[in-house]
């Protein structure tokens, strides 16, 4: 996608594949929706200013092993992955694989839910070599672990687990 805006406006879906191309000053939106399987995004980089945004969205995957999977992808110059009033739940809540967060890249997330089905599995596994985090007190996570592997976060990163369950 270049330079558009995708919308899925009070949506149902099952699993969900973004392959290959990626987000070039593009946008999109899951507003109101909700998925019931794996968002899967594979080869799907993010570049000069676009967004991937989740609001007041649920994702949740049952008796899959992620809710959402990004893999083999990139969020830079200026992108966010943004995450306002959703629940991503699955054995492993948010999972990215790879360098994914990485020099102007952001994941920004407010008043958002991350779930694992266990202890033993992640609310929220996070992988990168640069980029900004800001997440505030305002998100919950549930039982399982919160792992960053971002050695050159830029500053200003906000990760705060005020108010976990």
């Amino acid at each position: 996608y270049t330079n558009s805006t995708t919308t899925m406006l009070n949506s149902t879906m099952s699993t969900v594949y973004f392959q290959s191309g990626g987000l070039k000053r593009s946008q999109v939106q899951y507003l109101n929706s909700k998925s019931t399987a794996t968002l899967n995004m594979n080869s799907f980089p993010m570049v000069d200013g676009s967004s991937f945004e989740f609001i007041n969205t649920s994702i949740i995957a049952t008796g899959s092993t992620y809710a959402i999977y990004y893999t083999g992808s990139t969020i830079t110059d200026g992108s966010r992955l943004v995450f306002e009033d959703s629940t991503v739940s699955g054995q492993h809540g948010l999972y990215t694989n790879g360098n994914q967060l990485n020099a102007g890249g952001l994941l920004y997330a407010r008043r958002s839910n991350f779930m694992s089905t266990s202890a033993s599995y992640y609310t929220m596994y996070l992988y990168g070599v640069g980029g900004k985090i800001d997440h505030d007190g305002s998100n919950r996570h549930s039982t399982g672990d919160v792992y960053i592997n971002v050695p050159s976060l830029a500053s200003g990163s906000i990760f705060a687990l005020n108010k976990s369950s």
